[in-house]
């Protein structure tokens, strides 16, 4: 088992060099308005100056790498698309160390849903601040499981500085770091009822309010209004389709209860949540949200972060939903890999919870039929096939690799 263990680190260059490779012969130059915005700012920091004005300046990670690469490499679609490589990168690393000790049969499906969600690893090499943010939750996430469950708690105010400073670099790259508030308070209350790491979420806090307050400062020192932020988010608003606070109640609750559901299963989002939300339909699964190990904190984060992203609202004034676009939930994508990795292996393995997920990729297989576009024919009625033949053929144990594979292939 070592031996095969020793071998992980290979398996994480691989899909680097295929992310790589990706961009190296997928790269198309920039994908429309916000990231040529982005690059604007980015180019008026190197030269020494930020429209304060501008809410997309407050965006500070994505302005900062990019500035700082269009300095040492010069304004072009390599500096443009470096910084957010980088990010990526360090992403699959993050999701290897959480799976590597799995073995390598869990390492290669994880970092295979990560890696090949349509979405993710076309905004592996783009300017702009989504990926920052699954940066900022997956780390945030990690530390938090680490701390808990691999650690032997002898530092909490450094693993409690660490979440904080991860969060706030989430909400420094973009708002919608505020779809992880449900699944924080969560947490917290959860660890309150128990009675346990009550130090650790002490901690975070005051460390979060302090660099919290530090970040406001800064904003004060240079533009001489603690709130400017928000001022300039508020000034640059304008009415648009994603404005819900201000259109009627059916397209709201059209958004709420199916629009983000349809957008999940039709832009292949859903591939992990099938296996995740499969297993929650068996006897005693209540038990994952008490959070005793790492795979039921990683399987009931990625449980929550979904029903937030539906139901959340990004308005402090008012009840509004993020808007219907993949690239503002791309920070599910690493989340719930690391559950649904671990119930793949155990399906392969062992055809553990075979008939409900077997049930759910049924369900969701005949969803995507009626949807527009060719997702039905190219992911969900293959991975259906896949995992309906492997169950029902009674094929060896020593075969699963091949299956893991194909399953690979298909994503």
């Amino acid at each position: 088992m070592n031996k095969n263990r020793l071998a992980s680190p290979s398996l994480l260059l691989i899909y680097i060099i295929i992310v790589g490779l990706y961009h190296f012969f997928g790269y198309t130059g920039h994908f429309g308005f916000d990231d040529l915005h982005y690059a604007e700012l980015a180019s008026g920091l190197l030269n020494g100056s930020l429209n304060y004005e501008d809410h997309y300046a407050y965006r500070i990670p994505v302005i900062f790498l990019s500035s700082l690469f269009y300095g040492i490499f010069g304004i072009s679609d390599f500096s443009s698309s470096m910084p957010a490589l980088l990010i990526t990168f360090t992403i699959l690393i993050i999701v290897f160390s959480i799976l590597r000790y799995q073995g390598p049969a869990v390492t290669i499906i994880g970092l295979s849903l990560c890696t090949f969600s349509n979405w993710f690893i076309f905004y592996s090499d783009k300017l702009m601040p989504d990926i920052y943010v699954a940066l900022s939750v997956i780390s945030a996430l990690a530390i938090i499981n680490r701390y808990k469950y691999k650690s032997d708690k002898s530092r909490t105010a450094l693993y409690a500085f660490l979440l904080a400073l991860s969060l706030l670099f989430g909400f420094m790259s973009k708002g919608t770091i505020v779809l992880v508030i449900p699944l924080l308070i969560y947490l917290i209350i959860t660890d309150i009822i128990l009675k346990r790491d009550l130090k650790f979420w002490v901690y975070s806090s005051i460390s979060g309010i302090g660099l919290l307050a530090l970040y406001f400062f800064f904003i004060w020192i240079f533009t001489g209004d603690l709130m400017k932020r928000f001022d300039a988010i508020a000034h640059n608003s304008y009415l648009n389709l994603c404005s819900y606070d201000q259109q009627s109640l059916r397209i709201l609750l059209k958004r709420v209860f199916l629009g983000f559901f349809e957008l999940s299963i039709f832009q292949s989002l859903a591939t992990g949540f099938i296996l995740v939300f499969a297993i929650l339909f068996q006897r005693k699964s209540l038990r994952f949200f008490r959070l005793n190990d790492s795979f039921s904190f990683f399987l009931a984060s990625a449980v929550i972060l979904f029903l937030s992203s539906s139901f959340m609202t990004i308005s402090p004034t008012a009840y509004a939903p993020m808007c219907l676009d993949p690239r503002h939930y791309l920070f599910l994508i690493p989340v719930v890999a690391i559950p649904a990795s671990k119930i793949i292996s155990d399906f392969f393995t062992y055809k553990k919870a075979a008939i409900q997920i077997i049930i759910a990729l049924f369900c969701i297989t005949l969803i995507s039929f009626f949807l527009q576009g060719s997702i039905f024919w190219k992911l969900y009625l293959p991975l259906f096939a896949l995992f309906t033949f492997y169950y029902f053929t009674g094929i060896k144990k020593q075969f699963q690799h091949l299956f893991i594979i194909l399953f690979a292939a298909i994503l």
